[in-house]
């Protein structure tokens, strides 16, 4: 699909193309109630102008209530609910019998609720770092999907103050010596007793889009088109999410962002004579996009932040409490394309389909781990710039990039602003395939295609420069065979397919270990791996009235040895006689897991990658009057087990290096230092937190149809 729809279609392409205006007066509405009082309604009115004019207005309104509940230290408090709206207009023109001519303009806003996390474990991601005795013992959430606790609203300070802790209050630090004393936020502060944010807001989005797209079709004689498509895209984000999953500020951020989008597209189609057909064009987009993250962490082991360095003293501290951080990612991206497309009946029953595309881009990045404003970050990454050697370390002002540089002065970049860095790639993408007709209603087909994703850059609470790498472009080559069969008197239709898909640089989400954040959720670039496959699905009427549909799929993900060696250990897993050394096998794929520990994961599926997915859906239809038909259904998803992130199957025993004497620390499961390895601690090990278990959904439904209109339960 990639040589149609150009990048990022490696995982297929779904086009969703909108009902036309209609020559005659039409309207239409579907309203549905349910539980949390959702009330979902969509409309819609067409008809003519003039005689070349006419035009299609949609609107849909989705609104709820509350549907989240506290479970502890708010029991019984509610969250939750949609304010979502959405519209379309569409004016068509046809002044002649060869031009048709179509604006339509898509719009939508979402004042909804941000959903909160559910609490199903700890883990330490920071030995060093104490962890609040209120965040070790605080009750998982029971099981119940409602069951969620929440802040009351999420910081959006750059000082974060917390509910008896206002802003200028002076606390003492858990290092008494560090200067200036920060507010307190270590165990037994008020942070970590539950206070709350006293400058903040709701845990809402106030996101919208908008999206004008201007077509024009001139039919030039019998056997050619030519087509121009013209669109923009606007969106904006402000969304607040309280990522604690309890009622202590472990970790919140406010979203800002922004996309803004041109395209235009020329092409020429046409047919051979009647035969088969033929596509050629080009096109060129300029994409914008912003991000900026106001993260905060009071109660959580990134603060107090583990790294430090006494400024009057010199000596190594861990008592600095952290602020806010505000990530920022900005890119600007050019990219051009040319494409052609051809399907052409070699014989009456055997159509060959071919196309190509070249598309070369252009990425601006920019990219930092800025302060959010109060100076702390600032200062922590002017400490560490004089940890790592810098020859002139510089501080940062508040509010700007604070991420460390390159050597040999580590400085963030001059005037706050950001590490920009470029990223060009081309590629060609292309499709061969056949389609053979060898009966009536039965199609057989073999297709062979490679297309690509393209490469960006990251938004993450990075320390240091080297976490500013974007990930490349992702290229894949499928292999696919198929067929799709009308059998027994057209009361069965049967569609299957086998697949292998060959990735190179697949982009997986992955890990980058920050010194400070410990392991940060960022894309990576796995060099090689592969996909095997299958898929059934049918329709079957046996007798009047039923219809059953079943559907299938299977797909065996695995990470293979490459060309390429990612094994770079941290430098503590390079000592031999520290626990987890790392002695790397040529041509495996190393990572971070999402405990921050260097694993090998050659040979593992991909994450959230289920081995087999099914359904079944049966309906039976019976009349009740002649205008009447009465209706009853039901439906079975099915989704296997599998892993939401790379699961490092051997973790090692948490140690730390003694900070006065260099020593080697083994840490206990509470945390505390302790003489001999402890380890893996329950709660650390991934075969268990980062496994989401096999589920299957059932829904039912029941209702009555008029033609003209449908009531339904379900």
């Amino acid at each position: 699909q990639g040589t149609l729809f150009g990048n990022n279609a490696t995982g297929g392409a779904i086009n969703y193309i909108a009902r036309k205006p209609t020559d005659h007066w039409t309207a239409g509405a579907d309203v549905s109630y349910g539980r949390f009082n959702d009330f979902d309604a969509m409309g819609f009115v067409s008809g003519p102008i003039t005689e070349t004019l006419s035009f299609r207005a949609a609107v849909r309104l989705n609104q709820s209530g509350p549907w989240q509940k506290a479970y502890f230290i708010r029991r019984g408090d509610e969250h939750g609910g949609k304010d979502f709206l959405n519209g379309r207009l569409i004016l068509q023109w046809e002044p002649t019998e060869n031009i048709t001519a179509s604006l339509t303009l898509n719009a939508w806003q979402d004042k909804g609720y941000s959903q909160h996390g559910q609490l199903f474990g700890i883990a330490v991601l920071s030995p060093i770092a104490p962890l609040a005795p209120a965040i070790r013992d605080y009750p998982l959430a029971p099981r119940n999907n409602r069951a969620a606790d929440f802040n009351v609203c999420v910081n959006n300070s750059p000082f974060n103050p917390i509910q008896n802790q206002e802003l200028g209050t002076v606390f003492n630090s858990l290092n008494p010596t560090f200067r200036p004393p920060p507010l307190s936020q270590g165990p037994g502060s008020v942070v970590q007793a539950g206070g709350q944010p006293t400058s903040c807001q709701q845990a809402k989005k106030d996101n919208s889009y908008i999206s004008p797209v201007l077509r024009l079709d001139i039919g030039l004689g019998e056997d050619m088109t030519l087509t121009s498509i013209s669109s923009a895209q606007s969106f904006s984000r402000i969304q607040a999410i309280d990522g604690s999953a309890i009622a202590i500020q472990d970790y919140q951020n406010i979203q800002h962002g922004k996309i803004e989008s041109f395209f235009q597209e020329v092409r020429l189609s046409g047919t051979f004579g009647g035969r088969g057909v033929w596509l050629v064009g080009a096109n060129y987009e300029y994409d914008e996009t912003w991000d900026q993250f106001l993260q905060s962490y009071n109660a959580s082991t990134a603060s107090p932040t583990v790294f430090a360095i006494d400024p009057v003293t010199g000596a190594f501290i861990f008592a600095l409490a952290l602020g806010p951080t505000k990530p920022t990612d900005l890119q600007e991206t050019d990219t051009y394309a040319a494409f052609a497309h051809v399907e052409y009946p070699i014989l009456d029953n055997l159509i060959a389909v071919g196309g190509i595309r070249y598309t070369e881009y252009s990425k601006l990045g920019g990219v930092c781990g800025n302060d959010g404003g109060d100076g702390t970050w600032a200062f922590v990454a002017f400490n560490l710039q004089t940890f790592l050697g810098s020859t002139s370390p510089a501080l940062s002002p508040p509010g700007s990039c604070a991420s460390t540089g390159a050597p040999p002065t580590f400085n963030s970049p001059p005037g706050g602003g950001l590490f920009f860095s470029r990223l060009k790639e081309d590629n060609i993408s292309w499709q061969a395939g056949l389609n053979w007709m060898f009966a009536e209603d039965q199609l057989a087909y073999v297709n062979i295609s490679k297309g690509y994703k393209a490469g960006s850059f990251p938004t993450v609470a990075l320390a240091t420069i080297q976490q500013t790498r974007p990930v490349v472009q992702e290229a894949l080559l499928s292999y696919e065979a198929g067929a799709k069969l009308t059998l027994m008197e057209r009361t069965l239709q049967l569609n299957g397919a086998a697949f292998y898909y060959d990735y190179t640089n697949k982009q997986i989400l992955g890990a980058v270990s920050d010194v400070l954040f410990g392991a940060l959720p960022s894309l990576v670039n796995v060099p090689k791996s592969r996909v095997i496959g299958f898929e059934l699905s049918a329709t079957y009427a046996p007798i009047e009235g039923l219809t059953i549909r079943p559907a299938v799929s299977y797909q065996d993900s695995k990470i293979l040895t490459s060309d390429k060696n990612t094994c770079v250990p941290p430098p503590a897993q390079t000592n031999p006689a520290v626990p987890g050394f790392i002695a790397c096998q040529a041509r495996h794929f190393y990572n971070f897991d999402a405990f921050n520990q260097y694993a090998d994961f050659t040979g593992q599926p991909f994450p959230l990658a289920p081995k087999w997915q099914g359904s079944v859906d049966a309906e039976y239809r019976w009349p009740l009057t002649d205008k009447l038909t009465a209706f009853a259904g039901g439906s079975v998803q099915f989704l296997s087990k599998t892993h939401n992130f790379f699961v490092n199957e051997n973790p090692i025993p948490a140690f730390r290096t003694n900070p006065t004497t260099g020593a080697i620390q083994f840490v206990n499961c509470a945390g505390a230092v302790s003489p001999t390895p402890v380890g893996p601690c329950p709660l650390n090990h991934p075969n268990d937190p980062l496994t989401l278990p096999s589920y299957a959904l059932v829904d039912l439904r029941a209702g009555v149809d008029g033609g003209a209109w449908t009531a339904q339960a379900w």
